[in-house]
């Protein structure tokens, strides 16, 4: 939904079950095992099991 760019306190803004949830870098984002390792800019970036992501603002996940 949106990504905030603090520095170190930066997070991503997900709908998880149909409410809005602040996920910080390094936090899982609910029970899907994806955890968020960078905000910049427009652009989440998660990762699972090695398995890297890209997620762009307004884009679902």
């Amino acid at each position: 939904m949106g990504v905030l760019v603090l520095g170190d306190k930066s997070a991503a803004i997900f709908e998880v079950n149909g409410a809005s949830r602040r996920i910080h870098v390094g936090e899982s984002i609910a029970s899907s095992g994806w955890i968020l390792v960078e905000v910049r800019n427009d652009e989440a970036i998660v990762r699972r099991n090695g398995e890297v992501r890209s997620i762009y603002v307004g884009q679902q996940f």
